[in-house]
């Protein structure tokens, strides 16, 4: 059945295939036409539109075309997403992708992106995307397998924004069971984020083909410009209506190529093409049914979205080894590595609330280093350990006090801390630290954190390797890091960091000069909150006369 299927869409298609397009100058108000989309399986269908005006400048330097769709139950789904690229025709000819529509919209009218400002993103960079007001493109959605309903919804909050719809769907095929996809004007296209034991992808529709070059969407994905994506067929499974939003509901079929252009009237797709993908594999653990699991995806190279991508991933794991809603601690350690050989692994402790999902973002450090400024960090690849155990190893930080009031140059003391972890008595931790030689007032200040949130001890990075040191000087939020702020100043200039700087070098370097802040810090078993703070007098040595 697969080729007498193929020839219908071929057929459909033969407007574009002519090369014949239309200018919206052409088009009068109430001129019928008619567009392609697949609402079943994988062949596109007809369906009918009428114009209504030319939106002159809708977009920098675009015009829009607003149409009336009909047919193929439009008036009941309304404008669905995933429609987005849809050919829209006119006496024969394409004039454009329709690829926007009007937030709660009560009829199916949507907006058209011109034709010939998609086939000049084969020539040329447009400007930047922006939406007029109360026009909003078509969302794609976001067919996601393998995902747990607490992720689904942080999914949604976080790309939702962007234009994406997180919808349930179905993971890809076993490579063995694909063939290449062949694309058509109105066909469904998919472009791949995440694959493997997870999958991600945006469904959309082709607008044209132009030899081993395809544009669809009509709107961008991202508006990242130039990129590499997978790019993919995609069945149709069934139209879902809402009053909310319609979807197409589908599933990634074989491969079709590489997106490689995310520009503001299309998306641009060379055939053939096969982009690098990020591998990454997960190992998570659960203390309490000393179950293990080993998961296995690929993600976007990129570097605005491979790290968020990654801790979703990570996230979505922990949440699935232990679904009982019942507050669980953490231990994440993610290892990046990089093309050139160096490599960045990072941990931390995290508590998930009342039986939520992980919050990752501690993670900032790992996600810089792909959009860093100095140089491009290409990943080769990216583990992650996680380790759950049941219960909330929090603690909070009540109360600190000096063994003593005063102590000399040099001269060991300890500072008490009284913590109290949650459900227990409150308990005594002792850190052992040494007076310095000058103190700015006799009184050496004492500050008790949690690690989570506080700046390392590292100068501010001036190139790839500093960003590399400073994100392994960081605090994990289990660390009990003890400031001792005696009132001298530390240089940070130029990549480098010294602690101590003479002040007569301070006043000079000034604005290159900060607290200098000696910590010691002492790991513990809790995810820490709370802050105290005492004092210590500095004793002078009497001096015989």
């Amino acid at each position: 059945m697969l080729r007498p299927l193929l020839l219908a869409a071929w057929l459909l298609a033969l407007p574009c295939a002519a090369d014949e397009f239309i200018d919206f100058s052409a088009i009068k108000p109430g001129q019928q036409g008619h567009g392609l989309s697949v609402f079943s399986g994988t062949v596109p269908v007809r369906f009918d539109v009428k114009a209504i005006a030319v939106l002159a400048n809708s977009l920098p330097g675009q015009d829009l075309l607003l149409v009336r769709c009909a047919g193929q139950d439009l008036e009941k789904t309304g404008i669905i997403a995933g429609m987005s690229g849809s050919p829209i025709y006119f006496d024969g000819k394409l004039a454009g992708a329709l690829a926007y529509a009007w937030t709660f919209g009560k009829e199916p009218i949507a907006g058209v992106t011109p034709i010939r400002a998609m086939l000049e993103e084969l020539k040329r960079k447009p400007s930047v995307p922006r939406s007029p007001p109360g026009l909003e493109r078509l969302a794609s959605p976001l067919l996601v397998s393998g995902f747990t309903p607490a992720l689904m919804k942080a999914l949604e909050r976080r790309l939702g924004k962007l234009g994406l719809v997180p919808v349930m769907g179905a993971g890809s095929r076993p490579a063995g069971d694909q063939q290449p996809a062949v694309p058509v004007p109105g066909g469904a296209i998919g472009v791949e984020l995440m694959r493997g034991d997870y999958n991600a992808s945006a469904v959309g529709t082709i607008t044209h083909v132009d030899g081993d070059r395809v544009l669809a969407f009509g709107h961008p994905l991202f508006g990242l410009g130039a990129m590499a994506l997978p790019a993919t067929g995609a069945d149709v499974h069934v139209v879902f209506s809402s009053s909310y939003l319609s979807f197409k509901f589908a599933s990634p079929l074989g491969s079709l190529g590489s997106l490689v252009e995310d520009r503001q009237s299309c998306i641009v797709v060379r055939k053939g093409a096969q982009p690098k993908m990020v591998p990454v594999r997960l190992r998570v653990r659960n203390s309490l049914t000393t179950r293990e699991q080993r998961f296995a995806i690929e993600v976007v190279d990129h570097a605005k979205l491979t790290a968020s991508m990654v801790l979703d991933a990570a996230a979505n794991a922990l949440d699935a080894a232990e679904a009982s809603g019942d507050e669980l601690t953490a231990d994440v350690r993610i290892t990046a590595r990089l093309r050139d050989g160096r490599e960045l692994a990072i941990a931390d402790r995290f508590h998930n609330g009342r039986g939520g999902p992980f919050n990752l973002e501690s993670f900032a450090p790992f996600l810089e280093l792909p959009d860093n400024v100095f140089e491009p960090a290409l990943l080769s690849s990216v583990d992650a350990e996680l380790e759950l155990t049941p219960g909330r190893a929090t603690a909070e930080i009540l109360d600190a006090y000096p063994s003593v009031r005063e102590a000399r140059a040099g001269e060991r003391f300890e500072v008490h801390v009284l913590v109290k972890p949650y459900g227990q008595p409150p308990r005594k931790l002792s850190v052992a630290l040494e007076m310095p030689a000058e103190v700015a007032g006799d009184t050496l200040e004492l500050d008790i954190d949690g690690g989570s949130g506080l700046k390392p001890d590292a100068a501010s990075p001036e190139d790839l390797e500093g960003l590399l040191r400073r994100a392994r000087a960081r605090f994990r939020a289990s660390d009990l890091v003890v400031s001792l702020d005696d009132g001298g100043r530390a240089l940070d200039r130029r990549g480098f960091y010294v602690d101590r700087v003479p002040g007569s070098v301070g006043a000079v370097l000034g604005h290159e000069t900060r607290p200098a802040r000696s910590r010691v810090k002492t790991p513990t078993e809790w995810v820490l909150s709370g802050y105290a703070s005492t004092s210590v007098g500095l004793k002078r040595q009497v001096v015989a006369r």
